[in-house]
């Protein structure tokens, strides 16, 4: 039997990771990345040799700080030289920079883009690809656990709405309306009992600001009514149907909510996660939403033990049975199924 151990649906299996007998090793506390001078044009950014002499940069000399540079960019410290704006930069803040601008170029041609722009900073052009096809993988990594996340939340959640919120210019002004919205969401997650997850998109060719969630709306907790609104979808070139809110629109402008079932959630969070490579928009959660829940596992119920093509990975994850047993501290609560599932424990780490 594995006690306590965290458990979590893929789409096809329930997945259970045994609780941890053996301590974290303590990550590694890396040196601060050093800083190069550079020059922030409309071209782009690039050395600024003009401003090294004797070995010394032009705010030792001088101390002329930019103070409001340094608020709008506190992570820079920024210096003034009568002809060109001055930053001391690492190299992760030059490439994170260069990269926000072109991520929607192919990736060949992305990476060679910011191999010719970190040339500089480098001895030579090796060190700046191996350098740049690091920061990739590591951006590449950080965006799968993302979505990792994102997927075991959403599965756990029972969420049972895909819901588009907007904003009528005589209610409301954009920044009126994100800081309304979301502490209306947040007030309607401690008091009713909401859980959601979204993002914030603006539209291709307005360019209007929305927000676009999954919400589980527990019964009975619903705010407003729910009507059934005709009209045209003018991108499908066809007649819909709609229900609209009208606690949302009045406050806020026209809400519709979409009714989903378990077999569309993959579709409606897919909707949502693909606003993380092409904006790079957070997600944003609501509390109360966990990743896994918690159950002692009997042997019986394994199916097999998962291969892990890493060896440097110690979590070992077990395939369990659809119908495994679900155990909180050696009682047996039942079969698993959402209502057993909602009695045990749930968490994140």
């Amino acid at each position: 039997m594995f006690p306590e151990a965290k458990v979590y649906h893929d789409g096809s299996h329930y997945i259970a990771i045994p609780k941890r007998t053996v301590r974290k090793k303590p990550k590694a506390v890396h040196p601060p990345e050093e800083e190069v001078p550079v020059t922030i044009t409309a071209e782009g950014v690039k050395p600024a040799k003009e401003i090294i002499e004797n070995g010394q940069d032009y705010l030792t000399k001088t101390g002329e700080i930019n103070e409001s540079e340094n608020k709008e960019k506190p992570a820079y410290k920024s210096i003034i030289n009568k002809k060109s704006l001055v930053y001391r930069m690492s190299r992760t803040e030059i490439f994170n920079m260069i990269y926000e601008k072109n991520k929607d170029l192919k990736r060949s041609v992305l990476k060679n883009k910011l191999v010719s722009a970190l040339c500089p900073y480098f001895k030579n052009r090796t060190e700046a690809e191996y350098f740049v096809e690091a920061s990739l993988t590591r951006i590449r990594r950080n965006i799968n656990g993302r979505k990792n996340r994102a997927w075991k939340k959403a599965r756990l959640a029972e969420f049972n709405y895909f819901c588009t919120f907007t904003y009528d210019d005589k209610k409301a002004t954009e920044d009126e309306f994100k800081k309304r919205l979301s502490k209306s969401l947040s007030n309607l997650s401690v008091r009713k009992g909401w859980r959601y997850m979204g993002v914030w998109e603006r539209g291709k060719k307005t360019d209007r600001l929305h927000f676009h969630a999954l919400v589980h709306v527990p019964e009975g907790m619903m705010v407003g009514e729910l009507t059934e609104v005709k009209d045209y979808n003018t991108e499908k070139h066809c007649v819909q149907t709609q229900l609209v809110n009208s606690y949302f629109g009045e406050r806020f402008g026209r809400t519709t909510f979409e009714v989903i079932v378990q077999q569309e959630l993959d579709y409606s969070l897919n909707y949502i996660l693909k606003y993380i490579e092409k904006t790079g928009e957070k997600i944003i959660y609501s509390r109360g939403l966990y990743m896994y829940f918690v159950s002692d596992i009997l042997d019986d119920d394994v199916i097999m033990k998962m291969s892990n093509p890493n060896p440097e990975y110690r979590n070992e994850k077990y395939i369990l049975f659809d119908n495994f047993t679900c155990m909180d501290e050696g009682e047996i609560i039942g079969r698993a199924s959402k209502e057993t599932i909602r009695k045990l424990r749930r968490t994140n780490k």
